[in-house]
């Protein structure tokens, strides 16, 4: 009764009780993602998920509870980049924390710094839960900085891919989901899975990013379409969203496309 009236209204009327969320991270079916379209300056595709059978990353009411997500999160990660070599790359757990065994302590000051330079480095003031802070969070980032995920922030895992090609984005993403959903499943000694639902898709600790748990950010150069006062308006009637308070520099336009659910991964793109 409280819930179901939520997502509705979130979700432009979707209905949890009547409809079932489609998920499709078939990269094949791309149509409208061209890898070298001219316009595009930027892209960032991110993807939250949450573990089954752990509070949720919002409720995470203690340590043990963040450690169990972080290391099934980081053995999955560690998984993937045998499978993949492009996804080769490093967890790097916050300065301090102690649970995980590889770094206990936590990465370095130097890594932390490092981290911070690229802008990747999360606080108190990123994460629902602050309790316990800083175990059990951290950074997963691959060699070629193009996939970063997030441990314990706000979800379980947020996945973060960028690059300035669509197509290569969203195949690194499709590659990083569908890899550590496989690793979850196959851990001989707790084997999991990524919390879903075939009404509500992938269940996140916020209501308006069930289903994909997915939004697609995407810089254009547009010169014209820049200049546009009634820009908001549009990207609105579009589906789409201006990216505030930075969406407009110069010639470039940065619209954000969310996830809402009855609508797959790939179509979002699309």
């Amino acid at each position: 009764e409280l819930f179901d009236p939520i997502v509705k209204k979130l979700h432009n009327g979707y209905d949890p009780l009547e409809k079932t969320h489609p998920t499709n991270l078939d990269i094949t079916k791309l149509y409208n993602a061209s890898p070298d379209h001219a316009m595009i300056v930027a892209c960032k595709i991110t993807a939250r998920r949450s573990l089954a059978g752990v509070a949720a990353g919002c409720t995470c009411v203690n340590r043990d509870d963040k450690e169990d997500a972080e290391t099934c999160v980081v053995k999955a990660l560690q998984t993937l980049k045998k499978a993949e070599p492009w996804a080769l790359g490093q967890y790097y757990p916050l300065l301090g924390s102690d649970t995980f065994p590889e770094k206990s302590g936590g990465s370095s000051e130097e890594e932390m710094e490092m981290l911070k330079a690229e802008g990747v480095l999360f606080d108190q003031t990123h994460c629902f839960d602050t309790r316990d802070f800083v175990q059990g969070r951290g950074v997963w980032r691959t060699k070629d900085k193009q996939l970063l995920v997030y441990v314990n922030k706000e979800e379980h895992a947020e996945f973060v891919a960028t690059g300035n090609s669509i197509h290569t984005v969203f195949t690194n993403m499709a590659k990083a989901l569908l890899g550590t959903e496989k690793a979850l499943k196959a851990d001989k000694k707790h084997p999991t899975d990524w919390s879903k639902s075939p009404a509500l898709g992938y269940i996140t600790a916020s209501p308006s990013t069930l289903g994909t748990g997915m939004a697609v950010q995407v810089t254009i150069k547009a010169p014209k379409l820049a200049k546009r006062p009634d820009l908001a308006a549009l990207a609105s009637n579009a589906g789409l969203a201006l990216v505030e308070p930075d969406g407009i520099k110069g010639d470039q336009v940065t619209l954000l496309c969310p996830s809402l659910l009855g609508t797959s991964e790939v179509d979002t793109v699309n």
